[in-house]
């Protein structure tokens, strides 16, 4: 009868705590976290139910069309869930948290193989709770997960050659490496940039890393062979990553480059505190194996190197999310991690045992002699030993970033935690009773649920850093444009944003574009939910008040040449009318905006106008004459306004900090029937920094005057670029929109253009109707 060791036993209760771990994070709430699982779904549908067996192609994801994720890890999940019937989702689950938890395993192996068993099964601890491993899950990285696991076997059977036949280590490894090209793209790289910069040096330092030049043909000829079981696929795929897709990733696609350099980039602290852990492998080298260049030692401290150093690729010019590379260099890192404590746990051990021997315990009969006579001979390093490992387990576990206990875990589950009952039960309504082939414009995260589970084709509104085809950016944009305002003008020097009539948010909102910055920065918007009109009727002395918000919307559109484009709204009912025009002009610095009101009553005269412009963090306002200047506390920029007909007077909000979020203009309209208000309002980076206040100040006081002489000047020959939301449902063919944020629920609820034909309290969604 099979008898388990000590030692297996243990290593698989290891195991199955990593397993159980990971799968009851990913369904503690029932639907795993993250919104990737969509996209992994859509791709599986697209292969499965179409019968297509072009794997560079999706029906649903992002409006369907070419894809470059690699299908191996969704042919094998594809053949669990068709032999089990299970959910999706729980495919999903259950397969990757599988894999997850083999990484502890083969972890275990190298760390057994190259240095010792001790610190094997402190590294297979520490491998159970990595937090990258377990953010790669709660985020949906799976198969980055699955060909991070098949990457650390094959490295294994690499430092193992010697004990296969090479007729099976070739085949192994070579199905291996297959295996990985089919998988994932960005861990194909790393994978066969590792293995050619550990051959390339073991090549030409074969004397001191003790290897003939021959043997690298073992790690080599894998590579190859994999590369011949697949060239199928590659031949296809390599094609459609260096043809039209090429642009993003060598940065000419200005969007994407700058927002992976915003967001995407490694810090510096993190990726020298890897520099310097791949240094540390080279002394372990030292001190386990006798020398610092041995093979396996070796592979360990490229394994750490390459990816950090592909993590600055865009030094190069190549541009992708670079955080990703970390997950490659995390599991040698936490080898390392484990050597550091085995190391200092046995030396302290050493030391204690060392320095308890030499305590003799006098004769004398006392109680507290008799304990320390019984404790001292248990006080040896076999005992203290693990008392320590357990000390720093925990210490590495509070104060180490790369690891997540359980509680952190939980956190970061909550963190990507997306899905919900009521979320899902609009992806069920969608999937049963809307057409197959419509086409939903979606939030970004519920966009790929949609499109993978519904099986509907599905514009997400993405970030570009998180989109990796050219196809996919114009869409994206697209849906981002119609989630957050009705109309955009830009004219490369200035943005304007209008809600519209149907929604009182920014109407309109001014933002600028910061040099190398993918973020616009919004300085000021008027808020027409606080624009009224005192009035006096007839001979009555008493004024009353009239709250435009509260007229009916009669009109909204967008009127646009090559010259300028200017967005109209109008609301009245029988005897007021509101107007409000804004101009962006091509190649000119300042919006012109203008309000006319106006009633048709013989007897009622307009006294006074009050509006409100909400603003973000200005900490001085400097006014002359017939213009303001709104300065930014942070940022070295400001927002300028010039009154062309009449001045308001100022009525400004200071909070306890000097700052102020809102001003109150109000306008004089001297009793008239007809009144119309005009100004022109521009942002501006200030050009220069002086140590010298006095001096910086009088600079941007002549900028100031200067632009009141030259607003209507033209600067620039940048082309005007618009959004239309009524356009651009229709240049999309969006039949369906899908939100769950109460603001634009109200706007489209209120919008005849849409429709309301699913909701609960979570989403809501609108059949589109013809424009």
């Amino acid at each position: 009868m099979f008898k388990p060791s000590k030692t297996d036993l243990l290593l698989f209760l290891i195991i199955l705590f990593s397993f159980v771990y990971r799968i009851s994070l990913m369904l503690i709430e029932t639907y795993p976290p993250g919104a990737d699982i969509g996209l992994h779904n859509s791709l599986i549908n697209s292969i499965t139910q179409s019968g297509n067996t072009d794997f560079l192609f999706n029906y649903y994801h992002m409006g369907g069309g070419s894809s470059l994720t690699f299908p191996g890890y969704h042919i094998f999940v594809a053949d669990i869930i068709f032999l089990t019937g299970m959910p999706e989702y729980l495919g999903h689950a259950l397969v990757s948290s599988l894999f997850s938890s083999l990484t502890v395993a083969v972890a275990f192996l190298i760390t057994k193989k190259v240095w010792s068993v001790s610190s094997a099964f402190i590294v297979a601890f520490l491998v159970g709770v990595s937090r990258f491993d377990i953010e790669m899950l709660m985020w949906g990285g799976y198969p980055n997960v699955v060909a991070i696991t098949l990457i650390s076997i094959a490295f294994y059977l690499f430092i193992q050659k010697e004990r296969f036949p090479s007729i099976v280590f070739l085949f192994v490894a070579s199905f291996l490496s297959a295996t990985i090209f089919l998988t994932h793209s960005l861990s194909a790289i790393v994978y066969v940039a590792i293995i050619l910069t550990a051959s390339f040096f073991v090549i030409v330092f074969s004397r001191q890393f003790k290897v003939s030049r021959t043997r690298t043909l073992f790690w080599l000829t894998p590579l190859l062979l994999g590369t011949i079981l697949v060239s199928p696929f590659l031949i296809n795929a390599v094609p459609a990553y260096l043809g039209a897709n090429l642009e993003t990733f060598t940065g000419s696609v200005i969007d994407v480059r700058l927002a992976v350099l915003s967001t995407q980039t490694l810090p510096l602290g993190f990726v020298l505190s890897l520099l310097v852990c791949f240094l540390l492998i080279f002394l372990f080298s030292k001190k386990y194996k006798g020398s610092f260049f041995a093979f396996s030692t070796f592979l360990v401290a490229m394994w750490i190197l390459v990816p950090t150093l592909l993590s600055q690729g865009y030094l190069l010019g190549f541009y992708t999310n670079y955080t990703r590379f970390a997950y490659f260099a995390i599991l040698p890192t936490i080898i390392l991690v484990g050597l550091l404590i085995d190391y200092l746990s046995g030396s302290i051990a050493g030391i204690v045992e060392f320095f308890v021997s030499k305590i003799e315990v006098p004769e004398i009969k006392t109680r507290f002699n008799t304990i320390l006579s019984r404790l001292l001979p248990q006080l040896t390093r076999k005992n203290i030993y693990p008392a320590i490992v357990l000390i720093f387990l925990i210490f590495s576990l509070i104060s180490l970033s790369i690891f997540a206990a359980p509680p952190e875990g939980i956190k970061v589950q909550r963190f990507y935690k997306f899905m919900d009952y009521q979320l899902y039960e609009g992806i069920q309504w969608s999937q049963a009773y809307t057409p197959e082939d419509s086409v939903f414009a979606a939030p970004s995260l519920y966009g790929w649920w949609l499109s993978g589970f519904a099986e509907r084709r599905t514009l997400s509104a993405n970030e570009p850093q998180q989109l990796v085809l050219s196809r996919e950016f114009e869409p994206a944009e697209a849906v981002r444009n119609l989630f957050d305002t009705s109309y955009i003008v830009d004219n490369g020097l200035i943005q304007v944003r209008e809600d519209g009539n149907y929604i009182d948010r920014h109407n309109p909102i001014f933002s600028i574009l910061p040099k190398d910055s993918f973020y616009r920065y919004s300085l000021f918007s008027f808020n027409n939910r606080e624009v009224t009109i005192t009035y006096r009727e007839g001979g009555d002395p008493h004024p009353q008040r009239l709250d435009l918000s509260k007229l009916p919307p009669k009109e909204m559109h967008l009127e646009t040449n090559s010259e300028y484009a200017t967005v109209l709204l109008t609301r009245g009912n029988q005897h007021f009318n509101f107007s409000q025009k804004v101009t962006v002009y091509q190649g000119k610095r300042f919006v012109n905006m203008s309000i006319t009101f106006e009633t048709d009553l013989e007897d009622v005269f307009f006294d006074y106008a009050d509006f409100r412009m909400d603003m973000q963090w200005v900490s001085d306002i400097i006014q002359k004459e017939n213009t303001i200047a709104l300065m930014n506390v942070f940022d070295p920029m400001f927002s300028q306004l010039i009154f062309t007909k009449s001045s308001p007077e100022l009525e400004p909000v200071w909070n306890e900090n000097d700052h102020t979020d809102r001003v109150k203009f109000e306008y004089n309209l001297e009793g008239k029937s007809y009144a119309e208000i005009e100004l022109f309002a521009g942002i501006f980076e200030i050009p220069y920094v002086y140590e010298d206040e006095r001096t910086q100040e009088n600079k941007i006081i002549d900028l100031i005057e200067d632009n009141t002489k030259s607003y209507l000047d033209k600067v620039a020959d940048f082309p005007i670029e618009v959004f239309d939301y009524r356009k651009s449902l229709v240049d999309w063919e969006i039949s369906y929109v899908v939100c769950h944020d109460d603001d634009l629920i109200h706007r489209f609820v209120k919008d005849p253009l849409f429709n309301l034909v699913f909701s609960n309290d979570s989403v809501a969604i609108f059949k589109v109707q013809k424009p």
